[in-house]
């Protein structure tokens, strides 16, 4: 799921690789605290297996009747969970890739079951994506010539007959992921803009690190910005917190202070080791680093 979850530790109940490398980055995403002992332990089968149903590993999973696993298939750590890594998402493994991705030689009948999740995986991803054929199931599908050397071929080609564009395969290149990086996550901190017990509104913290929980005053670490507009120009909204808080505690019959707790939160970036950071707020611009 797309979620920034950021966990101690993981115990999973097996479906495929992916499902573990996706669960593997949400296992210490931010904090990153390097573990004395494993952190994350994979069950050797799930629940579908040990009910005895076949298929078991599918949906979630990459098992079908047309690519099984083998009867009683169990989970094992030469599976690469040793240190799980994207790696098996991307590499075939060369001494099972041939015989293991061979299909039965009529199109109703399954392909021979494997062992192997690795195998499994990227023989059901061929298996979608090459099976262009209609109902014939090639023998030698594992290879079909049109993998992304060809791009490299094209581009020597295009650049030897002096055209200006390399290659008509240009989204293979890495220069669009070079310009445009995957987003590197930053650690995050909770603010609420809430009445105190002064009836005032300044910025505060909710603290869980004791019960009953409290919210802290953090109003020093927020500067406010007085900002004259122009003649001519004028805000869109009135967003005033007060008048908000107000419309909201009296349509859902809450205390002011109740409303503005569970309304007024924001979250920023957190401080680093050694950093100080002090944020500007103004009612109709937000909150933002000086």
């Amino acid at each position: 799921m797309g979620r920034d979850h950021d966990y101690d530790w993981a115990i999973a109940e097996p479906s495929s690789m992916r499902a573990l490398i996706q669960l593997a980055g949400r296992v210490q995403r931010h904090r990153q605290q390097a573990p004395a002992t494993a952190n994350i332990h994979v069950l050797d089968q799930n629940v579908r297996a040990l009910k005895g149903k076949h298929p078991a590993y599918c949906k979630p999973g990459f098992e079908s009747a047309a690519v099984p696993l083998e009867k009683g298939y169990k989970v094992t750590l030469d599976e690469g969970l040793t240190a799980i890594s994207a790696t098996p998402r991307i590499q075939e493994i060369p001494k099972l890739e041939k015989p293991a991705f061979i299909f039965a030689s009529s199109a109703k009948k399954a392909a021979k079951p494997v062992s192997h999740w690795g195998v499994q995986e990227h023989r059901a991803l061929r298996f979608t994506l090459e099976l262009t054929g209609g109902e014939k199931y090639h023998s030698d599908f594992f290879r079909t010539g049109k993998e992304a050397e060809l791009w490299w071929n094209e581009t020597l080609i295009s650049q030897a007959a002096g055209l200006r564009y390399p290659g008509k395969h240009a989204s293979w290149s890495g220069e669009l992921i070079r310009r445009t990086p995957f987003r590197h996550s930053q650690r995050q901190e909770s603010f609420v803009l809430a009445y105190n017990d002064d009836d005032k509104l300044d910025w505060q913290q909710l603290d869980t690190s004791r019960y009953p929980y409290q919210y802290d005053d953090q109003s020093y670490r927020f500067k406010p910005v007085e900002t004259s507009l122009a003649a001519g120009c004028h805000w869109w909204f009135d967003v005033d917190p007060e008048a908000v808080y107000q419309h909201f505690a009296d349509q859902l019959g809450w205390p002011l202070k109740k409303a503005s707790q569970h309304l007024g939160e924001i979250r920023l970036a957190a401080e680093r080791e050694g950093q100080n950071i002090t944020w500007c707020w103004h009612p109709q611009l937000g909150a933002y680093r000086e």
